[in-house]
């Protein structure tokens, strides 16, 4: 805007700009935030499910071909082994014992026998003997027989052979017994013992009845052989040559049964279906507004399809090492936990299918997703990620050891997935450190690590403000011990609060002697300058502080901070001035550019810079006065609007007006005079 007087009448030009280019119809809020759901939903419905189309092929193999590759299981299942059952039948079929019952009436003929030829030892003639022990007893040598006719006391033989039979028939006798008994017979065995194996026979006979029942019984228990299928195990290697067994176990696989094939598809289907209407109201309900901020949704969605990318097409195998936990520790240091909760919770759920329905893997990352989200809070620098990566391998390992002692693995496979969990979460925590800073400047996010390092009074534009500016950065050290105590009071961001006042008045070192805080020497260079040329210097810090800001990579929430804390304020000063001389000056020529504080944090730096100034060109800083200092800035920007956008209560700006007292008093409190001291 242009104006001057041309004998006696005043002339205003307004320049504008015209935009040759169609203006874009903004759409409304609830549009964009459908849009970027379905979008995100309908990739993550999409890549879920890509897992099981495969499963509609049919079967291209035949007996005799020659895997060119190996097929390795899409998803995790179980099937019944027919042909190992059958091997387990036959087997216990072929190793299984009779039933074998003892006869007492064997026993009974033998003791029988056994008395008839002890009488005929003892009344017969010896020619008679002789003949008679050859024809009973063949297993006697002629040295045995001789033994046998020279015995006086047949009883007590009699006595002794009863005695080695009955211990026989207690340990119970079959056929095969029988033979391997009379096999152990040798010279040296004793003369009762050779008669008794003699007359010895089997007492034990074999039962078709009971042992067919038996083996019945046994066949009942035999239960179907499940064999599992982990996602991801080759189920035949490459050149491997496909026989009719192999050919029967693809097909009992069901990787090309039609039938059950649908089912899982359709099963999955479903399931999906369900996931994504509750996550579309979870987002709706919980973090719509995290959605609507373009930085936020794009960081998000990237870090989302890298993920299921590479979920999708790596080795099923390697499922273990996925470092699932730097999507929540990225997500949850760039926007806050209750994002990355919900975010992850779900995509832990998409995932399933991809998975193949590994329940071990599921509740192993979920307890990591839950362990790992507490940890976000205990992250004071970049550094600390190593140390939570540590933790995240020890709790996936502790209930990974759990899951799978549950699951009856053996040790060897605890071991070896134990070992791929401890890699998974240190490359979780190492990944987070190589990407989050990437994700900060490309998204311009601001996170909490981030302000930590602006934070650091050793950042080259906060050296270089106090080389150049030392009254302006003094005087931003006050405003932020100001201004932080104040946003604590209320609740509000204290952290950023402080950082971004470091910063707010950087824009000062274009041209520091012209800021009354910089002039030392007595010398003002406004006292040679025209009202409205000093304005708009000042009125520049503003629009200079922002360029500074974008070259040293400020990020915008504290660039917005640099516009934003003086609002539209009026230059006072330099307006008076010329309406002296001048009583149609335009007043809005002398304010600021703004736009006004939007946020709380914003419109308490604003204040706390105006009042900082004021208290400091106190005379008499009593708490009284101070006090009543603050509240006359205060009830002016309340006159003039600058906290409309800001969204504070009355009760916050009292709460805020007590702090800043508070705080000058412990600033400019009285000090003791000590003796000699004038």
């Amino acid at each position: 805007m242009i104006n001057f007087d041309f004998f006696g009448r005043k002339f205003i030009f307004k320049i504008e700009k015209i935009s040759t280019k169609k203006e874009k119809k903004k759409l409304p809020d609830d549009k964009i935030f459908i849009n970027r759901i379905m979008f995100f939903i309908l990739f993550l419905f999409f890549f879920s499910i890509s897992n099981y189309i495969q499963i509609f092929r049919k079967n291209p193999y035949k007996i005799g071909d020659t895997l060119q590759k190996p097929i390795i299981a899409p998803f995790t299942f179980k099937y019944s082994d027919e042909e190992k059952k059958k091997e387990i039948i036959d087997n216990l079929i072929k190793n299984s014992e009779g039933i074998y019952e003892r006869n007492r009436v064997v026993e009974q003929k033998v003791f029988e026998d056994l008395s008839t030829f002890i009488n005929a030892m003892k009344y017969e003639n010896s020619k008679l003997k002789i003949d008679y022990i050859n024809a009973v007893l063949p297993l006697l040598s002629k040295t045995d027989i001789e033994k046998l006719l020279n015995i006086k006391d047949y009883d007590k033989l009699h006595s002794q052979i009863l005695l080695e039979l009955n211990n026989y028939f207690n340990q119970g006798i079959k056929e095969k017994d029988l033979i391997k008994i009379k096999n152990s017979l040798n010279s040296n065995s004793e003369l009762p013992k050779k008669i008794a194996v003699s007359f010895l026979k089997s007492n034990y006979i074999f039962s078709y009845e009971k042992t067919e029942e038996k083996l019945k019984n046994e066949l009942l228990n035999i239960k179907d052989v499940n064999i599992t299928i982990n996602a991801g195990d080759i189920i035949l290697k490459k050149n491997e040559v496909i026989t009719k067994e192999k050919l029967k176990m693809l097909n009992q696989l069901g990787l090309f049964n039609m039938r059950d094939n649908f089912k899982i598809f359709f099963g999955t289907f479903i399931y999906l279906i369900i996931l994504s209407i509750i996550f579309y109201f979870a987002l709706e309900r919980n973090i719509k507004d995290k959605i609507l901020n373009n930085n936020i949704f794009l960081a998000t969605a990237i870090i989302t399809i890298i993920y299921f990318i590479t979920s999708r097409f790596i080795a099923k195998n390697l499922f273990w090492l996925l470092p699932f936990e730097a999507i929540t520790l990225i997500l949850g240091l760039l926007v806050n936990i209750n994002y990355s909760l919900i975010i992850n919770g779900f995509l832990l759920l998409y995932l399933l299918p991809i998975f193949g329905y590994n329940y071990q893997l599921f509740i192993i990352l979920l307890f990591s997703l839950i362990f790992t989200s507490g940890l976000i809070k205990s992250i004071k620098n970049r550094t600390d990620m190593v140390s939570v990566g540590l933790y995240i391998s020890l709790i996936k390992i502790l209930v990974g050891t759990a899951v799978l002692l549950i699951s009856k693995k053996n040790i060897v496979n605890i071991i070896l997935m134990n070992s791929e969990l401890f890699g998974s979460g240190i490359f979780s925590g190492m990944l987070t450190i190589a990407l989050l800073p990437y994700f900060e400047e490309t998204f311009n996010i601001l996170t909490k690590l981030k302000l930590v390092e602006l934070g650091d009074l050793s950042h080259p534009l906060l050296r270089k403000m106090a080389l150049e500016a030392p009254g302006t950065f003094n005087h931003s050290m006050l405003v932020a011990t100001l201004s932080e105590q104040a946003a604590e009071c209320i609740g509000a961001d204290s952290t950023f609060t402080r950082v971004a006042c470091y910063y707010h008045d950087i824009g000062k070192m274009k041209r520091p002697n012209f800021y009354v805080e910089n002039q030392h020497s007595g010398v003002n260079p406004h006292d040679n300058l025209s009202p409205t040329l000093s304005t708009m210097i000042i009125k520049a810090h503003t629009k200079d502080g922002q360029e500074m800001g974008k070259k040293y990579k400020i990020p915008k929430e504290i660039r917005d901070i640099m516009a934003e804390h003086q609002g539209t304020t009026l230059l006072a000063y330099f307006y008076n001035k010329v309406k002296k001389n001048n009583p149609d000056i335009n007043e809005s020529d002398f304010r600021y550019d703004g736009p006004k504080p939007k946020t709380k944090e914003s419109a308490i730096i604003m204040l706390a810079d105006s009042i900082e100034a004021a208290v400091r060109s106190m005379d008499d800083k009593n708490p009284l006065e101070v006090e009543k200092m603050v509240r006359r800035i205060i009830g002016n920007k309340m006159e003039d609007a600058q906290l409309s956008d800001a969204d504070l209560t009355l009760k916050e700006i009292e709460l805020i007006i007590n702090s800043f007292v508070k705080t000058f008093q412990g600033v400019y409190h009285s000090r003791i005079k000590y003796p000699g001291q004038k």
